[in-house]
């Protein structure tokens, strides 16, 4: 078992899940949940648990439309295991059906974008 541990900057972080970097410092703030870890320099570093918290946020939020109140509620029951990911394992499926979804759409515009500038 590696001990190497994938972390993520907040700029990473926000664009992997398509939030601005103040949503997600105010979703820190008002979820004890997501507490990142912080670099020598003051940085926060964001654990594939923190990432994985913050797409369900998300998911919860922007398309459940839930209040802030509704979506603490949501969350304790909400649990990981050893491996940090969701004890439920929909959720977790919903998740990561959702986030290769956006990569393969940013794929894709991406591939459009560099066909269009070889046709110019």
């Amino acid at each position: 078992m590696e001990n190497f541990q994938e972390t993520y900057s907040i700029k990473e972080v926000a664009k992997l899940i398509d939030e601005e970097q103040h949503v997600i410092r105010y979703w820190e703030r008002e979820f004890s949940q997501l507490h990142p870890q912080k670099n020598i320099a003051g940085n926060r570093i964001y654990s594939k648990k923190d990432l994985t918290l913050l797409q369900y946020l998300k998911k919860l939020i922007r398309e459940e439309r839930l209040t802030i109140v509704e979506t603490k509620a949501r969350l304790t029951t909400l649990s990981f295991d050893n491996d940090n990911r969701f004890n439920d394992e929909k959720i977790a499926e919903d998740i990561a059906k959702e986030s290769i979804e956006e990569q393969l759409s940013s794929i894709i515009t991406e591939l459009n974008n560099i066909i269009n500038s070889l046709r110019s």
